[in-house]
């Protein structure tokens, strides 16, 4: 054998796999998931704002419902285009919102933005592929779907019987970090072609903090660890509204997938702004900060009986079956999510 042979041998053993990959995403970007589906019903829109539309999922558990519409959708609509702010559980729940989109408006869909990787919110994404938009997360939201995408597709797809496709972003949004003077005056961001802010680009995506559709502005918040470690605001500049994805619950249980304690500071910080509308990631849009204040009672609550129980050594089990209950009984869903949120918090607080 040549050393050419050896070599090209070589490269393809190390190469191939990821090759695989590459072609297993390209396959899926350029098909119509939505045509082996036909015509579906629509799902219902409320325009929350001007050119602001929810289409707020219903309060079951993912796995439970017969459908996978369980968290909330935003989309805005600019001059020059479409946002989507997650997608739902499944291809058929995307093609449903894309559905609805277009009973509302025939401008491009520009950009879909995830909030963060839970199932719920991403597997929606392959309904859009074909309208060819800018997939954008949070700048570590490719390492969770390393970690937990697989997992979440094998129990979709047996779930419905049906591929459901990974797509990943192509932007990504830094958390923000304070600069200093000398810093600022350096850090001149480029607006590109699509009319995103350019920052610094990495290997694998650009890093963007806002997104323009015509006049209308969009602006992108990467948070540091609280509901989990790669949650993403979106602040739509013109209506004042605020679509916070899984940082805010309504009614739905919330779910502590990262630090109790970090959620709490962010909560806390979003006290400060002025916003006309919140949207949380499940339930209602309020016009009060109604869903911040209750998500932060309800972490209050755990976070003061947990700390209780660590200092009584009452043990991790134990506290789980026991701990916050009249807190728990508020909302829906507490009897699936309560008891993992106080593990989740004793063992944040045990070593504090």
């Amino acid at each position: 054998m040549s050393l050419f042979h050896y070599l090209t041998l070589t490269w393809l053993m190390i190469c191939w796999p990821t090759l695989s990959i590459a072609a297993e995403g390209q396959e899926s970007a350029a098909t119509d998931w939505c045509s082996r589906y036909g015509k579906l019903a629509p799902l219902a829109a409320v325009e929350v704002a001007s050119g602001v539309f929810l289409i707020e999922g219903q309060l079951e558990e993912v796995f439970a419902s017969s459908h996978g519409h369980v968290a909330n959708v935003t989309f805005i609509v600019g001059e020059t285009g479409v946002a989507v702010i997650d997608t739902g559980a499944n291809v058929k729940v995307g093609c449903r919102i894309h559905r609805t989109i277009r009973q509302h408006t025939n401008l491009p869909i520009r950009y879909v933005i995830n909030t963060h990787v839970h199932l719920d919110h991403i597997f929606g994404n392959a309904a859009f592929v074909s309208d060819t938009p800018i997939f954008i997360a949070h700048e570590k939201f490719p390492t969770a779907l390393a970690a937990k995408g697989r997992h979440y597709q094998a129990r979709l797809e047996a779930k419905w019987d049906a591929p459901q496709p990974i797509i990943s972003p192509t932007r990504l949004v830094r958390r923000q970090k304070p600069m200093s003077p000398k810093q600022q005056n350096r850090a001149k961001s480029k607006k590109d072609d699509s009319g995103l802010d350019s920052v610094q680009p990495g290997p694998a995506a650009k890093r963007i903090k806002s997104i323009v559709l015509g006049k209308r502005v969009l602006q992108l918040e990467a948070l540091e660890k609280g509901h989990t470690d790669h949650d993403l605001l979106v602040l739509d500049v013109k209506t004042n509204t605020l679509v916070a994805g899984d940082v805010l619950f309504d009614t739905h249980c919330p779910v502590i997938d990262g630090s109790l304690l970090g959620w709490r500071q962010i909560l806390t910080n979003l006290r400060s702004r002025r916003v006309s509308i919140f949207i949380p990631g499940h339930g209602s849009a309020r016009r009060t900060p109604q869903a911040l204040e209750n998500t932060d009672r309800y972490l209050a609550r755990v976070e003061t009986e947990v700390r209780v129980a660590v200092h009584k050594q009452l043990g991790m089990m134990k506290a789980s079956l026991s701990l916050a209950q009249a807190e728990s009984h508020r909302w829906k869903l507490c009897d699936i999510f309560h008891a993992r949120n106080i593990i989740s918090a004793y063992a944040e607080l045990e070593w504090e």
